[in-house]
């Protein structure tokens, strides 16, 4: 919450609510990072030419890499699963020198990456078999995913990020608040001097300069979650985060 002191007789208090807004720009963080592992496509060709001879090539791509990597058959040692127990990882093992490369394989599902598995075992079990490929793509997966974090991310910064404003006009007696989203929609409240009955603020804002003849009390107070509260003559309350939440 801050405060600005626009000449003698206007002054406009307004509500910011930063952890909100904290947790709403990392559910778009989320949703970020999820599109980005979503775009996950790997691909691993080996052609064998004889027995001993031959070649393979694994291309990996996500939108911030690209990976190709070119090794003799021979450098192929072994295909394991990872050590995850939710997601099952193909890992490709070969050696070009010291110490030993490693490539990583996904499978769109459990059973799949099993058969990714046993697919590359028996193609290192069989001397003669003279191709193999394993393709592997989390874009479909991915997608569902970034939607489904998007949705959220927009849910929840649509219902929590609202910054509320209060205006004192004191020339013309009235008070007005307002209210907006992210999404620069707004709503707004205005009432008459003679409607209020006293301004609960919370101590954060600074009133320096202006309540002293303000003609209505300020009543200082530390509240988590409540900002601001209008207290109404009639019995009822205004609050700055929700202007249209009564008590």
């Amino acid at each position: 919450m801050w405060s600005r002191l626009e000449g003698p007789d206007r002054l406009v208090i307004r509500y910011i609510p930063w952890v909100w807004m904290g947790v709403a720009l990392l559910f778009w963080f989320v949703t970020l990072v999820s599109f980005v592992w979503g775009n996950d496509q790997a691909q691993l060709d080996c052609q064998r030419h004889t027995e001993t001879s031959g070649e393979c090539v694994f291309e990996r791509s996500t939108l911030l890499s690209y990976e190709n990597v070119s090794f003799p058959i021979d450098d192929l040692r072994r295909a394991r699963n990872g050590e995850s127990q939710v997601l099952r990882r193909i890992m490709v093992e070969w050696e070009t020198g010291d110490p030993s490369q490693r490539l990583v394989l996904h499978g769109e599902s459990n059973k799949r990456a099993q058969e990714n598995l046993e697919e590359i075992q028996g193609f290192l079990a069989d001397p003669y078999r003279q191709e193999l490929r394993i393709e592997y793509s989390n874009l479909a997966g991915g997608l569902v995913l970034s939607a489904l974090v998007l949705f959220l991310a927009m849910a929840f910064s649509v219902a929590a990020v609202r910054i509320g404003t209060l205006r004192i006009n004191r020339r013309q007696r009235i008070i007005e608040i307002s209210r907006r989203s992210i999404w620069g929609t707004s709503e707004a409240l205005i009432f008459d001097f003679d409607e209020i009955e006293a301004i609960d603020v919370n101590s954060s804002a600074d009133l320096h300069g202006f309540d002293e003849d303000s003609e209505i009390p300020f009543r200082a107070y530390e509240q988590v979650g409540q900002p601001l509260v209008l207290r109404m003559k009639d019995g009822t309350s205004v609050h700055l985060a929700d202007p249209h939440a009564n008590e």
